[in-house]
């Protein structure tokens, strides 16, 4: 089960994220205007974060995918490999993060640009914190649910 979230995580928040940054290069090329300046795409990549996780953390995702557990046995998972799950998401947004901007910053700047390591290392807390808490919570909801 581990696998098939990290699979749905990935897949959905690289679809995402890619998209977002082809939007950005658009807007760049059109308009001459640095979404990124703003922080706009700083925001939109959190939302897109927590979609993704929402999404591999749902039953019914995984249930059009096939081979879903009951729900008592979905949540039980999720609530027993929460730190695994955390611990694998954030990596996998680190990987994705960096493929993005180095793609990126190679299509706009012709040369590939390296994001800081500080600024790296502290939104992979920022996503290990904001997954902490939506994995939790999606547990707690089943519960109630």
């Amino acid at each position: 089960m581990k696998i098939r979230v990290f699979v749905i995580f990935g897949a959905t928040y690289s679809l995402l994220l890619g998209a977002l940054a082809g939007v950005d290069n658009l807007i760049f090329g059109l308009l001459d205007w640095d979404a990124t300046a703003d922080g706009i795409d700083n925001l939109l990549g959190l939302l897109f974060f927590v979609v993704a996780i929402l999404l591999s953390m749902t039953r019914q995702v995984h249930a059009m995918l096939g081979g879903a557990v009951d729900s008592c046995g979905f949540r039980g998972a999720l609530s027993e490999n929460r730190w695994s799950l955390m611990i694998g998401i954030v990596l996998i947004t680190t990987v994705i993060n960096l493929a993005v901007t180095l793609l990126s910053s190679a299509y706009l700047a012709e040369e590939m640009v390296w994001p800081l390591p500080l600024r790296t290392a502290v939104l992979s807390v920022v996503y290990g914190i904001l997954a902490r808490v939506i994995i939790v919570e999606s547990v707690e909801r089943m519960r109630y649910a």
